[in-house]
């Protein structure tokens, strides 16, 4: 049985030295993978930078660490470790940035500015597109999370990405 777990928290670059980020460490997701590895799972963790300091140095047997920072490394480390072997669990875990700087400014950003606007434009879901890359072979577990809302505000936005995404289950 293979598995790929997505874990930790993407960064938007706004310039060469400056991003837009968020507080995920992945942590739980890590601990997902470690229980599938001792069950005797073949695992690819595709987990952020903050992850792998974390962790590296203590990778247990099994799993195989794949490192990305940015939104466009997860989408190309995720299309790798998908190739064309679909795996058999699939976590999307990590905390994938909904919105990316449209215009990324090349070199850093002067400090003398009194002010400064960052236009966002929204990304892609990742998530939306994988029962159609995987098919319906694999298990697809995506995570939904929210900040102050109601149970019945969670619940509607869980059983959306059920729908919307054609994932099996959302945590």
């Amino acid at each position: 049985m293979r598995a790929i777990i997505t874990a930790g928290g993407t960064e938007v670059p706004i310039d060469d030295v400056r991003v837009i980020t968020n507080r995920s460490k992945g942590s739980f997701l890590w601990l997902v993978a470690c229980e599938l590895a001792i069950r005797g799972v073949e695992v690819t963790v595709i987990g952020s930078e903050v992850l792998f300091e974390r962790v590296r140095g203590n990778i247990p047997k099994g799993i195989t660490f794949v490192g990305f920072s940015t939104y466009q490394d997860l989408v190309h480390q995720l299309e790798n470790a998908i190739g064309k072997n679909p795996p058999d669990l699939l976590f999307m875990g990590a905390a994938v940035s909904d919105y990316g700087v449209k215009d990324k400014v090349v070199g850093k950003i002067s400090s003398t500015k009194r002010f400064l606007t960052i236009r966002l434009e929204q990304l892609p879901k990742i998530i939306s597109g994988l029962r159609e890359r995987c098919g319906h072979k694999t298990f697809i577990v995506g995570f939904k999370l929210t900040s102050r809302a109601s149970k019945d505000e969670m619940l509607f936005a869980a059983r959306k990405q059920l729908k919307d995404c054609r994932v099996n289950l959302t945590i």
